[in-house]
C-alpha cells in the first residue's frame, strides 16, 4: 500500500509537469446572460453556465444561459494537449466458428471499425461512430474504446483522453470533439463542442466508466499499478472530481422536496435524444433520470478509481456518495406502482412525463437502479412485446405509448430501434443478472445483421428483419451497432475480461432459434474457437460440434471442459474456475471439470442464475426470474 501510494504522488506530480491536471488552467468568465421565453417560461436573468468553478449554489440555467456563444466551443492544439500515454500490452481477439452468416458479419464488423479508426492529432489515434459520422461524441466513443480495448489499446486510450484534454476549466466535458485532420494524415488542432446553438451538448455521459474500464486494460497483467497507468488514473481522478463539480454546480435541482437530491436538464441533447419528441405537451427544465444517473455512476467510478490507486477511504466516501444520489433518484422519479422511471417538471407542482422511455435500460447500464427495480423494469415492460419486446426488440419508447412515432428517417429516438441501445443493452442487462436476455438479443441482433449484411445506425421495431429503419438509408459499419454485435458475440460465444472483477467469462450459449425468443434446445451447436490475448497470454475457448462441450485453456494449458449452454468464470490472475452463469433460456444440465484441481462438478443450472464453485459443488449466488418474452 505504500509503495503504491508513494508512486501516486510522485506521478501527481509527473502528471502536473506536463499540464496533464491543468490545475491553473486560465478560466474564462462569462457574463450573466437574459433568457428569453422558452416553452412557456417566464423571462429570468439567471448567472450564465460560465467557467466560474463554483460549487455552492445549483443554477438553473435554461438553454440560453447554458451556452452563451464564447463558451460554445474551444480549441485545443496538438502542443496544447500534452504526452500520450504509451501502451505496452499487446491485447488481440481471434473468432472462428463454423456458422457462415454469424462469421460474415463478425468479419465485417471488425473491417469496419478498422475503418473508423482516424488520427485526431499525432499519436492521438481514434476510433469515431462510423456510417458518416466522422467525429467523437461523449455517448458513445468512450464507451467504443472500452469494447475496442481487448483489440486495440491505443485507440481505446485516444477515446478517453479526448475528451479527458479537453474538458472545459469548469468541469464540462464536451458532447462532441471534432479534428482538422485530412484524410491519411492527423490532425493539428481539436475542436471541443460544448453547446449545439441555445441547447447544451452534453450528448449522455458515457466516459466515466468506460475510462476506468481502459485504466484496467493498460495494467490488465500485472499485480499492482504501473507508473503509466497511475499517472492516467490520476489524470482521470481530476477529471471526474471537475465534472462532480459542474454537475453539482450547474444541474443539481434547487427544487425542495421530492426533488432535492436529483439532477436536472433542458433538453434531450443532454442525453443524446436527437430529434426526440420524449418532451412535447411539457415545459423545462425536467428532474433527469440520465442526469442522476450520470452523477451516479461518476461517483462509482470514482470509487473504482480509488480501489486501484489503493485509497480504501476514498473509495468509501464515493460508495457513500454514489449510494445518496441513488436513493434520492428512487425517491423522485422511480414509481413502484409502474415499474419505471419517469422524469418530471421541476416547477412547483411539475407534471410527470409520462413517457415511457427505453431511457431506463440507459439507467441500468449506469447502474443507479437497485436490483428489485431492475426486475420490475425488465419484467413488466422490457420483456412486454406490447412495449419493448417488439420484432425487433427496444425501440426507443415503448410501441404502445402515444409518443412513439415509427417509420422515422436516420438519427431519431422517438420510436426506431437504435443501434448505441443495442451497445449499450449488454452492460444494462448484465449489471442484474439478466443473463439468458442477453443471449437472445444476441440472437437477434446477429440474425438481422447475417440478412441484411449491414451494420445500419437504426431499426424498425415492428419488423423482424428490422427493415426498413426509415424514410432515410442507416449506412454501414455505424460503430455502436458493429461493437454490438462484438459483445454479444464475445458474451454468446466467447471469452469476455470483465475489469469489474479482474475475472474472464468465458461464455457457449445454447442458439436462438431465428423469428422467436426460444432457443434451440436440442439443435446441433455450431462450431467456435475464440482466442483473447492480454499481454503475454492467450486464453482460448473451443467449443465443439459433436462433443456437447467446450473447453478453456490458458497459453494452451487446459482449464476446464464443460457442458455447452452455461458460462464459466475464472479469475484472471490464477485462472481458478471461481463460478459458473445461466446463460440460455432453458436449464442446462452440466458436467464441469476442472483440470487444476482434477474435480467434476454437476448439476443443474438455470436461466438467470449464478453459482460459485465450493470444491465440487454449485452454490447459488444470485438468482434473477426469467420468464420468455412472449
Amino acid at each position: 500500500m505504500g509503495r503504491v501510494t508513494a508512486l501516486v504522488v510522485a506521478c501527481v506530480a509527473a502528471a502536473r509537469a506536463h499540464g496533464q491536471l491543468a490545475p491553473n488552467r486560465q478560466q474564462q468568465q462569462h457574463a450573466p446572460l437574459t433568457a428569453f421565453p422558452h416553452s412557456g417560461r417566464p423571462t429570468a436573468t439567471a448567472t450564465a453556465d460560465s467557467d466560474s468553478g463554483s460549487t455552492e449554489s445549483p443554477q438553473t440555467d435554461s438553454p440560453q444561459i447554458a451556452c452563451p456563444n464564447q463558451a460554445a466551443t474551444e480549441e485545443f492544439t496538438a502542443a496544447a494537449f500534452g504526452p500520450i500515454y504509451p501502451t505496452s500490452d499487446s491485447v488481440g481477439v481471434q473468432f472462428s466458428t463454423s456458422d457462415a452468416d454469424l462469421q460474415r458479419s463478425y468479419d465485417h464488423a471488425i473491417q469496419c471499425e478498422l475503418g473508423n479508426g482516424k488520427e485526431f492529432l499525432p499519436g492521438l489515434a481514434n476510433v469515431v461512430e462510423g456510417a458518416g459520422y466522422g467525429n467523437v461524441w461523449l455517448e458513445t466513443q468512450p464507451m467504443a474504446g472500452a469494447m475496442w480495448a481487448v483489440r486495440n489499446l491505443t485507440q481505446a486510450l485516444a477515446n478517453q483522453l479526448v475528451f479527458m484534454r479537453t474538458q472545459r476549466a469548469d468541469g464540462r466535458l464536451p458532447g462532441m470533439v471534432t479534428t482538422n485532420a485530412k484524410a491519411g494524415s492527423p490532425g493539428t488542432a481539436l475542436t471541443a463542442e460544448y453547446c449545439m446553438g441555445p441547447q447544451s451538448l452534453l450528448q449522455g455521459q458515457y466516459f466515466a466508466l468506460p475510462a476506468v474500464d481502459v485504466g484496467w486494460f493498460m495494467n490488465v497483467t500485472r499485480p499492482r499499478p504501473t507508473t503509466v497507468t497511475v499517472q492516467y488514473l490520476t489524470e482521470l481522478a481530476g477529471v471526474l472530481e471537475r465534472f462532480d463539480g459542474w454537475l453539482r454546480s450547474h444541474r443539481a435541482s434547487p427544487a425542495p422536496g421530492k426533488l432535492a437530491g436529483t439532477f436536472f436538464l433542458w433538453s434531450p441533447t443532454d442525453w443524446g435524444g436527437d430529434n426526440s419528441d420524449v418532451y412535447r405537451g411539457y415545459t423545462a427544465p425536467f428532474a433527469s433520470m440520465d442526469m442522476a444517473a450520470y452523477a451516479y455512476s461518476n461517483a462509482h467510478a470514482r470509487s473504482r478509481v480509488a480501489t486501484m490507486l489503493g485509497n480504501a477511504t476514498a473509495a468509501a466516501h464515493w460508495d457513500g456518495v454514489a449510494a445518496t444520489i441513488a436513493v434520492a433518484f428512487k425517491r423522485a422519479l422511480w414509481s413502484e406502482a409502474r415499474g419505471a422511471s419517469f422524469d418530471i417538471e421541476t416547477a412547483p407542482n411539475g407534471k410527470v412525463v409520462d413517457v415511457l422511455m427505453h431511457n431506463n435500460l440507459r439507467c441500468m447500464w449506469h447502474g443507479i437502479f437497485d436490483q428489485p427495480m431492475a426486475e420490475a423494469f425488465v419484467a413488466k415492460h422490457l420483456r412486454n412485446p406490447a412495449e419493448f419486446w417488439t420484432a425487433f426488440p427496444l425501440p426507443s419508447i415503448a410501441v404502445n405509448d402515444p409518443h412513439y412515432a415509427p417509420g422515422l428517417p436516420r438519427n431519431n429516438w422517438s420510436g426506431p430501434a437504435e443501434g448505441l441501445t443495442y451497445q449499450r443493452a449488454v452492460r444494462a442487462l448484465e449489471n442484474y443478472g439478466f443473463h439468458a436476455e442477453v443471449t437472445l438479443l444476441g440472437g437477434k441482433l446477429a440474425e438481422v445483421v447475417n440478412r441484411s449484411g449491414t451494420f445500419p445506425q437504426q431499426w424498425n421495431p415492428q419488423a423482424w428483419d428490422g427493415i426498413p429503419a426509415g424514410a432515410a438509408a442507416s449506412g454501414d459499419c455505424y460503430g455502436p451497432a458493429l461493437l454490438a454485435l462484438l459483445e454479444f458475440t464475445s458474451h454468446t460465444h466467447g471469452v469476455k475480461p470483465r475489469p469489474a472483477d479482474s475475472t474472464l467469462l468465458w461464455s457457449d450459449a445454447l442458439p436462438v432459434e431465428p423469428h422467436s425468443a426460444a432457443v434451440h434446445a436440442t439443435a446441433p451447436a455450431t462450431r467456435a474457437t475464440y482466442t483473447q490475448q492480454l499481454g503475454a497470454h492467450a486464453w482460448t475457448l473451443a467449443a465443439g460440434e459433436s462433443t456437447g462441450t467446450f473447453t478453456g485453456s490458458r497459453d494452451g494449458e487446459p482449464l476446464f471442459g464443460c457442458t455447452r449452454g452455461v458460462r464459466v468464470v475464472t479469475a484472471l490472475e490464477s485462472s481458478t474456475v471461481v463460478g459458473v452463469v445461466g446463460i440460455s433460456t432453458v436449464p442446462v444440465a452440466i458436467r464441469l471439470v476442472v483440470h487444476a484441481s482434477g474435480r467434476t462438478i454437476t448439476g443443474t443450472v438455470d436461466p438467470n442464475t449464478e453459482y460459485a464453485v465450493d470444491g465440487s459443488t454449485l452454490v447459488v449466488t444470485r438468482r434473477v426470474p426469467f420468464a420468455p418474452p412472449v
